[in-house]
């Protein structure tokens, strides 16, 4: 994670299965750098982080945007195969 908080411009290529589930190398760093990111953005005392307001949710998309390359276009891919 030190490599992608280091430089905002880091862009890790996610793989995805058919089911539309992230695997390999970029999956693990897809976690934890999600993970990192709900630590810092959500509170503790919220009970569903699907709660949160549209503004943080959009803070967090577009810092999973900035930093992994392909995940939108690869998922959208995956669903409409589905």
């Amino acid at each position: 994670m030190k490599d992608i908080a280091k430089d905002p411009n880091t862009r890790i290529k996610v793989d995805f299965t058919e089911l539309g589930e992230p695997c390999g190398l970029g999956s693990v760093k897809l976690s934890s750098y999600i993970g990192s990111l709900a630590r810092e953005h959500v509170p503790i005392i919220i009970e569903d982080w699907r709660k949160i307001g549209e503004e943080r949710k959009t803070v967090l998309w577009k810092s999973v945007q900035v930093i992994l390359s392909y995940i939108v276009s690869i998922f959208v891919a995956v669903l409409v195969m589905s």
